[in-house]
């Protein structure tokens, strides 16, 4: 719940998986600008929600896109995105602790192999968005 809360802007102080004042503060904030009861309590609904609000903004983007014209920039801030969202599941799920900034690393591609490995998935350490996929899937399991 911290993670997402800081990913999506909220201030909850250390990300220690402990619900302090500033978590619940956070959670409560987080509540009040998606119109939801402000409760600062932690649900699966609410990191449900929470998950969804984080894929949102890329689903917009897309939405309202009208046929784009595929450059190396727009290329490269695609894979950006896709390593940001690579990075930030895997920390979620415990595989991953280097920042969350969009620029692949050995660490990063040391993780994804792990996750490959442990989910029977071909080991290349390569990002793709079905990578990505499977990653968040395991959020849910």
């Amino acid at each position: 719940m911290q993670r997402y809360l800081v990913y999506l802007g909220f201030d909850v102080g250390p990300v220690d998986g402990l619900m302090g004042v500033r978590t619940q503060a956070a959670i409560q904030s987080y509540q009040r600008t998606r119109s939801l009861k402000p409760d600062g309590l932690v649900s699966e609904r609410l990191l449900n929600h929470m998950a969804i609000a984080i894929d949102r903004p890329a689903a917009e983007k897309a939405a309202s896109a009208v046929a784009p014209t595929p450059s190396p920039t727009a290329a490269a801030d695609d894979q950006s995105k896709l390593v940001e969202r690579t990075q930030f599941y895997l920390r979620v799920i415990g595989l991953f602790e280097g920042d969350n900034d969009g620029t692949p690393s050995v660490e990063l591609e040391q993780s994804v192999m792990r996750f490959q490995n442990a989910n029977r998935i071909s080991v290349d350490g390569k990002i793709t968005s079905e990578l990505v996929g499977r990653i968040k899937a395991k959020l849910y399991e």
